[in-house]
């Protein structure tokens, strides 16, 4: 072999190199939001979770809580359990968590569905956002 076949098969495998740990290090980076949930803190207290694992701060300008059911890629809001009267304006910040607390009028009833088959999500309006995001957040998988 001469050099320029061995110079362009060394450029090949480099930038197919570089370009793997492109890919690995935007997939890594992405914005993402985790919801977990504690239902019955106290007798009537629920709390759900939002951590932002990404290196980027999370603004969530508005936010839904709703019985609902999944359909292919949509999911069909039956019945809604809460919905702030204004804009939320919660900032999370890199690596880190907010708790959103529901008591006293604000409390729902989590371990009986009062639909069929249905299940609670959160509804999220990030500031940024391509649009609303749905994450399920109770049964969770």
């Amino acid at each position: 072999m001469t050099l320029p076949v061995i110079l362009s098969i060394w450029g090949a495998v480099l930038s197919t190199v570089l370009f793997g740990i492109k890919i690995f290090e935007t997939y890594r980076d992405r914005n993402r939001l985790l919801i977990s949930y504690y239902f019955g803190v106290t007798q009537h207290e629920n709390q759900i979770i939002i951590a932002n694992p990404s290196k980027t701060p999370a603004m969530i300008d508005y936010y839904e809580l709703f019985w609902g059911r999944r359909r292919l890629w949509r999911t069909k809001v039956l019945k809604e359990i809460f919905s702030p009267d204004d804009c939320a304006n919660i900032t999370i910040p890199s690596y880190s968590k907010h708790v959103l607390t529901f008591s006293d009028e604000d409390y729902f009833n989590w371990d009986t569905p009062s639909i069929k088959n249905s299940k609670i999500y959160i509804r999220l309006y990030v500031v940024g956002g391509k649009g609303p995001k749905t994450i399920l957040v109770y049964p969770q998988r």
